[in-house]
């Protein structure tokens, strides 16, 4: 058992609820649910800079200069228990993406392919030569 799990008693889990993708850099949203009953939705998991990381979710309010300010409405109060949320989110995102990937690949194998043209179609060689006969002199 390691140092990480060793802090962290209450045991949880997180679904990968909703999939973004293209050049966004939200990549998927996620819902954790602690033992004892308790759910937190729209954990983000996100590209950065450095790589993945998530963000937790968040309240928007105007402070009294008129700006825009974010507060998280929850978050992990330890070093130990943020690096088991994030594992935890980002290793149920990339099985995510594993299983999309695998489902996109089964679907183009299932997708069958267009007709082949029909060459021997009665007229198929008249059109041919009317098309690339050369002008008479």
């Amino acid at each position: 058992m390691s140092k990480t799990e060793r802090m962290i008693c209450m045991k949880f889990a997180a679904k990968i609820t909703k999939m973004g993708g293209g050049e966004s850099k939200k990549k998927a949203t996620a819902d954790v649910f602690f033992e004892g009953g308790f759910k937190v939705s729209g954990i983000k998991t996100c590209k950065g800079e450095h790589g993945l990381f998530i963000g937790m979710p968040s309240n928007s309010y105007i402070n009294t200069k008129g700006e825009k300010k974010y507060i998280d409405v929850f978050h992990p109060t330890t070093k130990e228990a943020r690096e088991a949320l994030t594992k935890e989110v980002l290793s149920k995102y990339k099985a995510a993406i594993q299983q999309q990937t695998q489902s996109e690949a089964q679907q183009a194998d299932e997708t069958p392919l267009p007709p082949e043209p029909d060459f021997g179609k009665p007229g198929f060689e008249d059109n041919f030569e009317d098309i690339f006969d050369e002008p008479s002199m």
